[in-house]
């Protein structure tokens, strides 16, 4: 028994036999003593339901069936968790540290979202890194976005402002969380890095598609509108940028 809040991570996952492993034990060595881990398989044919059954005294709960995408699949993982606090870590990312929970939640006091910084890992190629900064206004929302791997989220912001939008593919948890600024939420940013994410995901592969959801969640929630075409193409053209090196 204890008397710290209790975390809910989430992990999604779909045929992730290569990744998931190193997920599971990442989210299982955090040294905060109140986790429940809960995993959603979208139905995987590869081998993954056997890696989660390895681990299944261990493990909360789980599903395995099919889903409309990640969307869902974070909904799904939202209604199987009790916690007062939840994060998403995906298959194939990693904590950073065995603390990486611990430096969130002591930071939680007085907040409703708390974020840190990522490393991103890359083959081949040396890491880079997002680092956390506050959230000071609409502008931050053209120019920035909240890694969710890197965060905990109050359960009172998903039981007030609802779950993500299925209808969203690619950048959910970027609308989720401009929702939540819109609706007062206070969000406050630790400069730790919270979690290790290897390039290569959704969000990488499928870029384009995720700056339009981007642009799209500016517009829902009416964030400058005389500034949104001139950041859509700067993070355009610097994504582009980015993709040519890596081909090097």
């Amino acid at each position: 028994m204890t008397n710290k809040p209790l975390i809910s991570v989430v992990t999604a996952c779909l045929n992730s036999t290569n990744v998931l492993e190193r997920t599971i034990q990442s989210t299982l060595s955090q040294d905060y003593s109140n986790i429940e881990y809960i995993l959603v398989d979208g139905g995987s044919d590869d081998g993954t339901v056997d890696i989660i059954r390895k681990y299944e005294n261990r493990i909360s709960r789980w599903i395995s069936e099919k889903d409309k995408g990640i969307s869902d699949a974070f909904n799904k993982g939202l209604s199987l968790s009790r916690g007062d606090w939840v994060a998403f870590l995906n298959a194939g990312d990693e904590y950073h540290g065995q603390d990486s929970i611990s430096r969130l939640m002591s930071a939680s006091n007085g907040y409703d979202i708390v974020f840190g910084g990522l490393k991103h890992i890359k083959i081949n190629r040396p890491p880079s890194y997002y680092d956390p900064m506050k959230v000071d206004g609409d502008a931050y929302w053209l120019r920035r976005s909240i890694p969710h791997q890197s965060s905990i989220v109050s359960r009172k912001v998903f039981d007030n402002i609802g779950d993500f939008d299925i209808n969203l593919k690619y950048a959910m948890d970027y609308e989720h969380f401009l929702r939540a600024y819109r609706k007062g939420y206070r969000f406050f940013a630790i400069m730790d890095i919270i979690t290790d994410v290897r390039v290569g995901g959704v969000s990488s592969v499928y870029w384009k598609e995720q700056l339009k959801e981007f642009k799209l969640s500016q517009e829902r929630h009416n964030v400058l509108p005389f500034l949104r075409a001139f950041y859509y193409w700067k993070r355009y053209l610097k994504q582009l940028y980015y993709n040519k090196l890596d081909l090097l």
